[in-house]
């Protein structure tokens, strides 16, 4: 039985990818709230998981889990197998969790972390999909971004392609992240002072304040303003925001006082 899945044909490369972080629920918790939000968003469940029997805590990757499987399961005993602690749902497959189109195939994951952070952090999570080549596909995403954001209550989050996200503490020990180009921060998380630090340092990005927090793009097609950053400036940028995301006080303090 190998590791990766052979049940399902996965999306096709380059993937993109939405990225969540909460500091505040544990793993098991907060994939089981991102489940829910998919569900309430209107996308399908399409009857498959993959589980990793009795599955050892705390862990790196999902693929460095043992006995890793796809497995039929109905949508009325899905809420069951997630609450299940004596084994480990790593992925829920969907159709359309990014707004892409209706038939893409779409799954949630954790994303992978340093054996330091799996110890005394959360894992981010990834909704992961095929890319969108058109206008109209480009801003649906930005919508189902939004509405992400908005219900989840997470720290931060992105929009990528096979960029990922990382967790404080993986950040903390690099900061030198590609992952805050199309992002988000939270009110709830971040202290206004770091916040209004990285409206000053992101000069000419589209801004949006959301009721929970703020939206920050420099890529054309995710943004409504369709505003455009070059894309050699971004990784700069993207640093800044990594080391002002690490430095918060409000952040560490939540992550310091988190219950597994």
């Amino acid at each position: 039985m190998t590791k990766e899945s052979k049940m399902l044909d996965m999306p096709n490369g380059p993937h993109l990818e939405f990225g969540f972080y909460h500091p505040a629920r544990n793993d098991q918790t907060f994939f089981a709230a991102v489940v829910q939000s998919i569900l309430a968003g209107n996308s399908q469940y399409v009857g498959y998981i993959t589980l990793a029997k009795n599955a050892a805590r705390p862990f790196e990757s999902i693929y460095s889990l043992e006995e890793l499987r796809d497995i039929p399961v109905p949508p009325n005993e899905l809420n069951d197998f997630l609450a299940n602690e004596q084994s480990l749902v790593c992925r829920v497959f969907f159709r359309d969790a990014l707004g892409v189109h209706s038939e893409s195939l779409t799954y949630l994951r954790y994303e992978s972390v340093s054996d330091v952070a799996s110890r005394k952090d959360n894992h981010p999570l990834l909704i992961v999909g095929e890319d969108c080549e058109t206008p109209t596909a480009e801003l649906s995403l930005y919508d189902k971004f939004i509405y992400y954001v908005s219900s989840l209550e997470v720290a931060y989050a992105n929009i990528s392609s096979e960029i990922g996200l990382e967790c404080p503490t993986d950040l903390e020990q690099d900061s030198r992240s590609y992952a805050f180009q199309d992002f988000f921060l939270s009110k709830q998380f971040f202290e206004q002072k770091t916040i209004g630090h990285v409206i000053l340092a992101l000069d000419g990005y589209f801004i949006q304040e959301l009721l929970t927090g703020f939206y920050f793009s420099s890529s054309a097609d995710l943004n409504p303003d369709h505003v455009n950053i070059p894309r050699q400036k971004r990784p700069d940028y993207s640093v800044e925001v990594a080391k002002a995301v690490v430095m918060d006080p409000k952040l560490r303090t939540a992550i310091a006082s988190k219950g597994r």
